[in-house]
């Protein structure tokens, strides 16, 4: 009885020592050097694009969001004039020139090469 007292005590220790000794990370988040990284740079970024969204409607106007705010097509923003709306930018002509303001900006839009079609037989495994 008393040797299994013991047994019991000793595991309880291992177990408590182990729990103890390794920390509890949030794996959601980025590893250090990622985070000094972004800390040093992140005062220099450039602002973002005040385009959130745009929307297209059969039969409606086009609007697009910029910094909150629903602006339609021929409507002004910012002392500028909304000349186009895309799916992806809007346009923007004002006393300093035509600017083009993008959704994603670092994305680029490339279409997909689809797979030449199979044949009908060769595709359900049949034997000619």
């Amino acid at each position: 009885m008393a040797r299994a007292l013991i047994l019991s005590a000793a595991v309880a220790a291992f177990w408590t020592a182990t729990a103890l000794a390794q920390p509890v990370t949030d794996p959601t988040r980025p590893p250090a050097f990622v985070e000094a990284s972004a800390g040093a740079a992140g005062t220099a970024q450039a602002p973002a694009s005040p385009l959130q969204s745009v929307i297209l409607r059969p039969g409606a106007k086009p609007r697009a969001l910029l910094s909150g705010e629903w602006v339609e097509l021929g409507k002004e923003y910012n002392g500028a004039r909304l000349i186009k709306v895309t799916e992806t930018s809007v346009t923007l002509k004002g006393p300093s020139g035509v600017e083009t303001l993008y959704l994603t900006p670092d994305a680029e839009k490339k279409p997909v090469k689809l797979a030449p079609a199979r044949q009908r037989g060769s595709q359900s495994g049949e034997k000619k």
